[in-house]
């Protein structure tokens, strides 16, 4: 068995909750919603109180967009919040001076992903182009076509210059990070892939790949992408994949209302949180973002934001 707590559920957020992202210090973070409203939360008091249930917790707008927010992505190196809206725009936020700073137009569809390696921002949209836009000029470098399908979900290799698309062709393309060449064509779901994640585990490299079709699968990186598992893992699609900061668990979220706490080295299913065992979300679940080796949070279409403690050790 592994412990399981409910910390709190933060609210304020007046539509669905579909971005989260790390902030710069510890147990904060940033949420994203059909509302416009990108929100920064600090959570330290939440945590180290012994009375989290009867906590406050009031969020900071960051920005306000005239469109839903779809992606969120922190850059460290230039402490930029870079946000992605339904509605053609890229805006680079500097958090210093809480300005935007930059505003781009991409495409005519939703920006439904952004990730980056070095000084390069790569951004996954609805039209199937992936757009690498150079952080400093603050403009497109170059436009990847290799789909006319949307382009749902990036995960970027932990250790290598390696990006992985998924997209709604049901195929995963791995690119050079550093150039976009083509490596690797993956037909890899009977659906849209939505969700992906890198295994940060040096001594047994895989790419976790969730889908519409409801199936987690794992693909050995060392032997060219080959199938490892299939699982079927949700009743519907698996919305978000991220690994603990130790590598040692993952967890996955989806439409079906529930979260799923994994062993990353067998992949054997260890906990299913929900709303009749947890008082956990009503509805579909979207992002999940994890704040510590054990407190990670979830947003969902309730409009709600989860914030939850798994256990990394067994309990009796």
């Amino acid at each position: 068995m592994y412990q399981v707590t409910k910390l709190h559920t933060l609210t304020g957020h007046k539509d669905s909750i579909y971005a989260l992202s790390p902030t710069p210090q510890p147990y904060s973070f940033f949420s994203g919603a059909s509302d416009g409203y990108v929100v920064q939360w600090q959570l330290n008091d939440l945590i180290n109180s012994n009375t989290t249930n009867n906590q406050e917790v009031t969020g900071k707008v960051i920005a306000k967009l005239n469109n839903s927010c779809y992606a969120l992505h922190y850059v460290a190196t230039e402490n930029y919040l870079i946000i992605g809206d339904n509605f053609q725009g890229i805006h680079f936020i500097d958090l210093a001076t809480q300005k935007e700073v930059a505003n781009l137009y991409l495409t005519n569809h939703y920006i439904f992903a952004i990730q980056s390696f070095q000084n390069i921002l790569w951004v996954a949209t609805g039209s199937g182009t992936v757009f690498l836009i150079d952080l400093e000029q603050k403009k497109v470098v170059q436009q990847l076509q290799h789909s006319p399908q949307s382009a749902r979900c990036i995960a970027t290799h932990p250790f290598l210059p390696i990006m992985a698309v998924g997209y709604s062709d049901n195929c995963i393309r791995v690119f050079d990070a550093a150039n976009g060449t083509l490596l690797q064509t993956i037909t890899a779901h009977q659906n849209s892939v939505f969700s992906m994640a890198f295994s940060p585990q040096q001594q047994k490299p895989y790419l976790l790949s969730g889908s519409r079709d409801a199936h987690l699968k794992s693909w050995d990186i060392s032997q060219n992408y080959q199938l490892n598992q299939d699982i079927v893992a949700h009743l519907f699609t698996i919305n978000d994949i991220q690994f603990s900061p130790s590598g040692s668990h993952f967890i996955t979220c989806s439409k079906d209302k529930s979260i799923k706490f994994w062993d990353s080295a067998t992949l054997r299913l260890l906990k299913v949180i929900d709303r009749g065992r947890y008082a956990g979300h009503g509805t579909s679940i979207n992002k999940l973002l994890w704040l510590d080796k054990e407190v990670f949070i979830s947003c969902s279409d309730d409009n709600n934001v989860g914030v939850w403690r798994v256990g990394d050790e067994k309990v009796s």
